[in-house]
């Protein structure tokens, strides 16, 4: 029999195990985030993504799969451009693409697993992204109207003022500051209860219960998701296992489309930052959806794919490292351009205002 100290030891080691692969994520995902809301102009964001629009949709989708982020990192940035506009639906659209197209996670999908698993994934994840965000708009569209017309008040009364870069930069570090306050602890919640359940959840278990092509299986492929709160780095190996456990083909592709994003860690920052009739709006689509996809998807993964090895770790490792490293430049040298544009969109402005001699 198991006692508490060896669960908590247990619980203990997966958590800082969990830490040590999401730290640099979460940091890369904060700062990205402050720098977002002081050089990405507000009137941006209301362009691109503050409508239901089919290109903020798409924009949505691009952005989320490009950053090369996990659920970790995505969580700040998410709750960034929220703030700074974005519409609810291409918002959501941006949360779920973000760590489910993740290009580091599916090419780690296609080498550990199979790619005809990997292609599923990229597929289904596009089509869950874009859904989701649609159903939340159409549910929400009217209350997110007005409150847009309140984001738009806000911002015309603020007067347009020359500052450098160094200090816009340092006020970028007190966004990433404010968003550290109010959302790591969420973070550091769902990996503690991520990692306890998964000390005390039975490997047999997934064999007796996801190994068949029924839609139980599936039902709970998905569910098991939301309290093991999987990150990148832990969600292909895991499938890899569960696969090598008897999971079937089907139950995997819907745990990786569901487990990115709607574990408990997940939800918690999205109630905070969407509240609970949104954010449960936001779970059950994703569930429901993945499911759906699972069904559709089975009869090609039964022909095309098989349990993998567990290969590529380090392989991750080394180009997770140097996307974040490049998404962090991308952002420092983006947020220089976006500064030196401002600057001169000032200067002609006040050019034509001032009075001629």
């Amino acid at each position: 029999m198991v006692t508490i100290v060896e669960i908590l030891t247990g619980t203990w080691i997966i958590a800082i195990e969990y830490f040590s692969h999401a730290w640099w994520c979460i940091a890369v995902g904060f700062i990205v985030a402050g720098i977002f809301s002081e050089f990405i102009s507000r009137d941006t964001f209301l362009r691109l993504l503050g409508s239901g629009r089919w290109y903020a949709y798409v924009t949505a989708t691009a952005a989320g799969a490009l950053l090369g982020v996990c659920s970790c990192a995505i969580l700040p940035l998410f709750a960034g451009i929220r703030r700074r506009g974005a519409g609810i639906g291409p918002a959501v659209t941006f949360l779920i693409a973000g760590p489910s197209i993740n290009p580091v996670g599916v090419l780690l999908t296609m080498g550990l697993l199979n790619v005809g698993l990997g292609i599923a994934r990229i597929i289904g994840a596009v089509l869950i992204a874009i859904a989701v965000g649609i159903v939340v708009d159409l549910v929400f569209g009217k209350e997110e109207q007005e409150e847009a017309q309140k984001v738009r008040k806000v911002r015309r009364m603020k007067p347009k003022v020359v500052v450098s870069f160094v200090s816009r930069m340092k006020k970028a570090m007190t966004y990433t500051w404010d968003y550290i306050k109010e959302i790591l602890w969420l973070i550091v919640v769902g990996v503690f209860v991520a990692a306890l359940l998964r000390t005390v959840l039975p490997p047999v278990w997934i064999e007796s219960t996801m190994g068949s092509t029924g839609l139980t299986a599936y039902l709970l492929a998905a569910f098991i998701g939301i309290p093991l709160f999987v990150i990148p780095p832990v969600e292909i190996p895991l499938a890899a296992t569960f696969l090598a456990l008897g999971m079937s083909p089907g139950a995997a592709l819907v745990f990786l489309l569901a487990a990115p994003t709607i574990s408990i860690a997940t939800l918690m920052v999205v109630v905070r930052v969407l509240k609970w009739k949104r954010t449960l709006v936001y779970a059950l689509g994703v569930y429901g959806f993945s499911i759906l996809l699972g069904v559709l998807f089975f009869p090609i993964l039964l022909e095309f794919t098989t349990a993998g090895t567990a290969v590529g770790g380090n392989l991750y490792g080394e180009y997770h490292d140097i996307i974040l490293l490049g998404l962090l430049a991308v952002a420092v040298i983006g947020a220089y351009i976006a500064h030196k544009r401002s600057m001169k969109d000032i200067e002609e402005e006040k050019a034509t205002i001032s009075p001629t001699i």
